[in-house]
């Protein structure tokens, strides 16, 4: 599944990829055209922190959504990822987010 990200206000997105190990950062742009989306590959995590007084955020999947117990969720802080929050501006956690499981228990229980 591809996930296409869309983003109106400043965004940081942190994407990990689970079976290459590969973390990416991107600052994505509401005001400008050329960063304001980006597409996600398949098995890959991403996360997102509001950089400006507000932000309205696409998600566009390549596949039917069918429920959040399907999706993957690992700790938004977990420090294996090491996402790097700006610790200037205020977290908002989920629920499911802040009691998710830490990265290597995703991936022992994910099979390629």
């Amino acid at each position: 599944m591809v996930t296409h990200l869309e983003a109106s206000g400043k965004v940081k997105l942190v994407t990990y990829n689970i079976d290459s190990d590969t973390k990416n950062i991107y600052f994505l742009d509401g005001d400008d055209p050329v960063s304001n989306s980006i597409l996600v590959p398949p098995r890959t995590l991403n996360a997102h922190q509001c950089l400006s007084n507000n932000c309205i955020f696409y998600y566009k999947w390549s596949e039917f959504y069918t429920k959040p117990e399907d999706q993957w969720s690992v700790l938004y802080n977990d420090p294996q990822i090491c996402p790097e929050w700006d610790q200037r501006f205020h977290n908002v956690v989920s629920e499911r987010d802040e009691n998710a499981q830490f990265l290597w228990e995703l991936k022992k229980n994910v099979t390629g």
